[in-house]
């Protein structure tokens, strides 16, 4: 083996140390701390997340926060790239719809469940369009950016060849901007996640998100750690995941 594999093979080891490290200090100082309501443990984390998945209110509410975060996702990138494709291959349209984009960009999701609760009620449908409406906002700007990206050579290459815009579009723009609306979604994931625990501790009737608001109401502190533990450890799965399908797809995708 030689010595640059070697590095290479050594660096997976280097975040189990690192992790392994957090956690034995994660343990000392709820240790010197000593007042395991305000800083619980690790261990005492990891019982409470155990405690929650034996009695079944961890995986109930872990499932409906999923079915959240997919089915808005979903249809974000259901909406989010075609729109932004459309924007960056045809001028009309991005004249069209780029000041609502820009607008936008600047409201934050949560500042408009208000709205949403109002138009189509508190229960699932709210919480569903907010993170459509987050997951579609960053799928179209990276789609968008993605056509605009393109090198024009390709594009007057295929004009040359006597291809029309329609099969410009299909043959030219959208194989090229693959990994940008690939890289949105990544991005647009983990938004929709942290959009969907912030619309159930606002709304409060299930979900990761309630289940943390309550947890802190009863001074459950353990139950709230053990909470982020698990959308820390979701996230990294689907980060994974991701990941994974990028390079089947050799796409760049960076991990970090």
């Amino acid at each position: 083996m030689s010595s640059t594999a070697a590095r290479f093979s050594l660096l997976p080891l280097i975040s189990v140390v690192a992790l392994g490290a957090a956690i034995c200090l994660w343990e000392l100082a709820a240790t010197l701390f000593g007042n395991p309501v305000l800083v619980p443990s690790f261990t005492q984390s990891a019982v409470a997340l155990w405690d929650g998945f034996v009695a079944g209110t961890v995986p109930e509410h872990l499932l409906l926060t999923l079915m959240r975060v997919l089915g808005g996702f979903a249809l974000g990138l259901l909406v989010g790239a075609p729109l932004g494709l459309l924007m960056g291959q045809f001028a009309p349209i991005r004249w069209m719809l780029g000041p609502y984009v820009a607008f936008f960009r600047f409201v934050t999701p949560v500042a408009l469940l208000t709205l949403f609760i109002i138009w189509v009620g508190s229960g699932e449908s709210s919480k569903i369009v907010l993170v459509t409406y987050i997951s579609g906002l960053i799928i179209l700007q990276n789609a968008l950016r993605g056509v605009l990206e393109i090198d024009p050579i390709k594009v007057r290459a295929a004009r040359m060849l006597g291809a029309n815009a329609s099969q410009i579009f299909w043959r030219v723009t959208v194989p090229a901007s693959f990994g940008a609306v690939f890289v949105g979604a990544r991005i647009a994931f983990g938004y929709a996640f942290m959009t969907t625990i912030a619309a159930e501790i606002i709304v409060n009737d299930s979900g990761i998100g309630y289940l943390i608001w309550t947890s802190q109401l009863y001074a459950k502190t353990a139950l709230v750690f053990a909470s982020l533990l698990l959308l820390g450890i979701i996230g990294i799965a689907f980060d994974a995941l991701f990941s994974f399908l990028a390079q089947r797809s050799n796409i760049k995708f960076s991990t970090l």
